[in-house]
C-alpha cells in the first residue's frame, strides 16, 4: 500500500501488509494469518491482529500472536490472541469453471474481438478465443457470461455495462490473460442498486509492471479477483471490491467495499442459454 492508499473495510490476508512510501489506511479490521507474517506501515481504524507489527497506529486493539513489535500504538490496549489460520480464496476452481462452462453454452467466437472506436455492440453468452478489446469510446452491452482464453482492455472512454435485464445481480467475465481497465474507460453494472461486473483472471504475473488485472480508472461498477496473480490500482482510483492473490495499491487509490464477494448475487444473464440434464414422460 503505497501513500494514501486506503481500503475503506476489512481486510484479511495470508501475507503481509506493508505501507510504504508513507502510509496506508485501512477503515476496519486488519487480521493478517501464520506465524512471520505482520503489518507495517498502516494507520488502522478498527482493530488488528497479527504476528509482527511495525510503525502502526490502530484506533482499536492489537491482537498479538507473539512475534516482533516496533513502534505500535493501539487506543484499546494490546491483547493476546492465537495465530490467525490462513484462509482459501472464496471461488472455487470449480466454481471458474462452471463460469466458463456458462459462457460455452452461447457458442464460441474463434478469434479476437474488437469492438471499434465510437460503435456500440452487445455479446454474452459467449467464448472468446484471444483477446477482447474494446477501443476508444466504444459501447459493450454484456448479456451474458463471457470467457476470454487471452486480454481485455477497455480503453479511453469506452463503457462496458450489464445489460438491464440483469436487475440487482451481477455479471460474470472470465480471463485466462490480462485484464486492463485504462483511463477514462467506465465499468457499469446493470443500473439497478447491488449490481456490478465481476472480471476474474486465471492469469498467473505478479510483476507490478505487468500484474493479472491492472486498473488506472475508477471503476465503481465492477468487481475485481485475481485468483493466481497480481491485481493492481494506479494512482487517484477509485474501485468497490479486489480479491486475489496479490494486491497493490498505488497512492491515493481506494478500495471503497459494500458488499462481501461471497454474499454477491450472480447471474449467467439475460441470454443465458438452458441445458436439459434429464426428462421423462408423464400421463
Amino acid at each position: 500500500m503505497e501513500n494514501n492508499s486506503r481500503i475503506n473495510g476489512n481486510v484479511f490476508s495470508n501475507g503481509s501488509i506493508v505501507g510504504v512510501a508513507g502510509r496506508g489506511y485501512v477503515d476496519y479490521t486488519v487480521k493478517v494469518a501464520t506465524i512471520g507474517n505482520g503489518i507495517e506501515g498502516l494507520i488502522i481504524g478498527g482493530d488488528a491482529y497479527t504476528h509482527n507489527c511495525k510503525n502502526c497506529t490502530i484506533s482499536g486493539s492489537l491482537y498479538f500472536s507473539g512475534g516482533g513489535q516496533e513502534n505500535c500504538t493501539a487506543s484499546s490496549g494490546i491483547k493476546e490472541h492465537p495465530v490467525e489460520e490462513t484462509r482459501n480464496l472464496p471461488v472455487t476452481e470449480e466454481q471458474i469453471t462452471k463460469w466458463k462452462n456458462d459462457a460455452l453454452d452461447g457458442g464460441v467466437f474463434e478469434n479476437n474481438y474488437t469492438v471499434l472506436g465510437g460503435a456500440s455492440d452487445s455479446l454474452g453468452p459467449r467464448k472468446i478465443v484471444g483477446n477482447l478489446t474494446l477501443q476508444n469510446n466504444s459501447t459493450l452491452v454484456i448479456n451474458g457470461t463471457l470467457w476470454v482464453t487471452g486480454n481485455i482492455t477497455i480503453n479511453n472512454g469506452a463503457i462496458l455495462r450489464l445489460n438491464s435485464n440483469y436487475g440487482s445481480t451481477s455479471g460474470i467475465i472470465v480471463a485466462d490473460g490480462r485484464i486492463i481497465v485504462n483511463n477514462g474507460a467506465q465499468v457499469q453494472g446493470s443500473g439497478a442498486e447491488g449490481s456490478y461486473v465481476m472480471f476474474l483472471s486465471t492469469n498467473t504475473s505478479i510483476d507490478p509492471a505487468f500484474p493479472a488485472v491492472d486498473v488506472y480508472n475508477n471503476a465503481q461498477g465492477a468487481i475485481f479477483y485475481a485468483s493466481r496473480g497480481m491485481i493492481r490500482l494506479h494512482n487517484n482510483m477509485f474501485i468497490r471490491e479486489a480479491t486475489g492473490y496479490k494486491l497493490y495499491l498505488d497512492n491515493n487509490a481506494i478500495i471503497e467495499y459494500e458488499v462481501g464477494l461471497e454474499d454477491a448475487a450472480f447471474s449467467s444473464g439475460p441470454g443465458g442459454s438452458w441445458e436439459i440434464t434429464a426428462w421423462k414422460e408423464i400421463e
